[in-house]
């Protein structure tokens, strides 16, 4: 009789670990950095967008105000009233129709009521008159957004600057720190 032996091989198995899912600490930090870092560059541009938005925006408005501008005094030429300010009565008559709708200043818009109603400015501008402006180096009028106030705190804004007779012309001057 034979003996048989049988020999016993060994098979290494390695040791099963559970399956891990996930990210480590340091993935997850540099994740976050780097979403940080794009947020703050997409933030910037965002704001720069805005400003540039409105400030395009208030010399849509100078430029609407400047023609309204132009045809008033074309107006005023014509009916022979650059030479006057008036101070009670409407002199000057834009729309042919026999009455005068516009109160002059050597051609120009007098007061803030006229400004809006003819100068074609969208609601959300309005004109304010600066108050005590009494020499073509303070501006006359101002025109700005409707909801915000127009003075030295929020300065977006385009001045509007008169001459102080029928012989110089409009100067405007915008003003953009707070846009």
């Amino acid at each position: 009789m034979s003996l048989f032996r049988c020999k016993k091989t060994m098979i290494n198995y390695p040791l099963k670990r559970a399956a891990t899912r996930g990210f480590t600490l340091i993935e997850m930090v540099c994740t976050i950095v780097v979403l940080s870092i794009l947020a703050v560059t997409a933030a910037s541009a965002y704001v720069s967008f805005r400003k540039d938005a409105k400030i395009a925006a208030l010399m849509g408005a100078k430029d609407a105000f400047a023609t309204i501008s132009i045809q008033v005094y074309t107006k005023a030429l014509l009916q022979g009233e650059t030479e006057v300010i008036a101070s009670q009565r409407a002199n000057i008559d834009l729309d042919n129709d026999g009455t005068n709708d516009i109160q002059g200043y050597y051609g120009l818009i007098r007061t803030v009521g006229s400004a809006n109603e003819w100068g074609g400015l969208d609601e959300g501008f309005n004109v304010r008159t600066w108050y005590g402006a009494s020499s073509p180096t303070e501006p006359y009028f101002l025109i700005g957004y409707g909801d915000e106030t127009l003075s030295q705190h929020n300065l977006c804004y385009v001045e509007i600057y008169y001459p102080n007779d029928s012989s110089g012309e409009i100067n405007y001057n915008l003003v953009s720190e707070d846009c």
